[in-house]
């Protein structure tokens, strides 16, 4: 899997979750709460610290960022 797409399998299976839960933070006003147990998180806390691990910012904040049609500055870096 690595030598075929560059990536381990569990990064891949991370960098798709992160994708998903941002296209439904600034899709839909699901809860986070919702998000995380969708994407199979065990509870919001790790979801919210993954998310901002790989994107910068929080969930919430995140949300906020997009909601306002703001570009993500330095809180939220583009990945």
């Amino acid at each position: 899997f690595k030598q075929r797409y560059n990536i381990t399998p569990i990064q891949y299976i991370l960098d798709k979750k992160i994708s998903i839960s941002k296209s439904l933070l600034t899709g839909t006003l699901m809860p986070i709460k919702e998000i995380a147990s969708l994407l199979n998180y065990s509870n919001t806390q790790h979801f919210s610290g993954a998310f901002k691990k790989a994107v910068g910012c929080t969930p919430n904040k995140y949300r906020q960022a997009r909601s306002e049609e703001r570009r993500v500055g330095k809180e939220c870096r583009s990945r």
